[in-house]
């Protein structure tokens, strides 16, 4: 089987990732008159794992298809800079234009906000997003730097070294808390995404019959137990990061003929990812009153997930295509 079939759900599960994050971003619309949806809509926030799960898996069958090697580092995070960086830059244009015309609040803080967002530099300077969803991209960023270093090993043909590759990158989790727990943002770092990524990893070693069902099953068990102890016990945080991971891996696995119309929505999902934060802020700046009733909030909170798919649709056609072929057009071999 080829990739196309075998990966020819993912467009579906990258729809409801990115449709459940943008449902948790506008539930605030919702909360005073429907307060019950709001223990429901809040799952949306896991939408991010799910995303890491698909990515991993996408990007290991990337790697495997175009026969990477460590001297094709340099192509490779090339490749990935040119997908996903033009689409980044220009939402976040968008966000400037937003506070300028929007809310003109267009300040030194936002502009400061919006070159440190650009260039990656949160982290490191303390200061802030300027939408607090690109944290996500730049674990995104350390996770393609760790992944162009350990694929090799994580995808070895031979066990040993494969398995042992495993292990350390599970046991890596765990240098977090130890090392940096005064870390502002606990989540900024790739430490405590690792398992998640592992998840999707393997699912690409299982998809490619790299390896068989036994050792898929007991290394993925082994990932979700390294979830299970740092997010549930180590942080305290529950089991929702575990629950979303796990289960966007299921249905990557069993659900092979998933609604078509999500197909849709799941190719323009990056850019619904960048640019669903400014439909919602801008929609409900000019129309403030609107959501001030019960009809009201439901009716805002429907027409702004219709205007996000469209906006979306075209910055897709107008920026992310355009940024995907560039990306496509560097090759780790070169042709004859």
């Amino acid at each position: 089987m080829d990739q196309n079939n075998k990966l020819a759900n993912l467009d579906a599960f990258r729809a409801i990732a990115c449709w459940a994050v943008c449902l948790y971003h506008a539930a605030f619309i919702l909360s005073i008159y429907y307060p019950a949806l709001m223990p429901v809509l809040d799952w949306g926030q896991e939408g991010v794992y799910a995303f890491f799960v698909i990515s991993a898996l996408v990007l290991s069958w990337s790697m495997a298809q175009g026969n990477y090697q460590w001297p094709n580092f340099g192509k490779f995070l090339m490749k990935r800079l040119i997908r996903l960086y033009p689409p980044l830059i220009v939402s976040i244009l968008l966000w400037l234009a937003y506070f300028q015309m929007g809310n003109g609040s267009l300040t030194k803080e936002v502009i400061n906000a919006a070159i440190d967002s650009t260039f990656m530099l949160v982290p490191f300077k303390g200061s802030h997003w300027i939408n607090n969803l690109y944290w996500t991209i730049f674990v995104l960023f350390e996770f393609y730097i760790f992944q162009a270093l350990a694929y090799p090993l994580l995808a070895n043909s031979k066990a040993w070294i494969r398995r042992l590759a495993l292990v350390i990158t599970l046991s890596l989790t765990f240098v977090q808390p130890l090392f940096l727990s005064d870390f502002k943002d606990i989540k900024i770092l790739l430490f405590f995404h690792l398992p998640i990524f592992s998840m999707g990893h393997l699912l690409f070693l299982y998809l490619k019959k790299i390896i068989g069902a036994t050792e898929f099953i007991i290394e993925f068990l082994l990932a979700m137990l390294a979830c299970a102890i740092l997010t549930g016990y180590v942080y305290g945080m529950g089991y929702h990061i575990l629950i979303a991971a796990t289960l966007t891996c299921l249905g990557i696995l069993f659900v092979k003929s998933p609604p078509n119309w999500l197909s849709f929505i799941g190719k323009i999902s990056y850019s619904f990812y960048l640019v669903h934060g400014v439909v919602i802020y801008t929609t409900i700046y000019y129309l403030p009153n609107f959501k001030e009733s019960t009809s009201g909030s439901l009716i805002t909170f429907l027409l702004i997930q219709a205007i996000a798919i469209f906006v979306s649709w075209l910055f897709y056609l107008a920026v992310e295509k355009p940024s995907s072929g560039w990306g496509k057009k560097i090759n780790y071999v070169k042709k004859d």
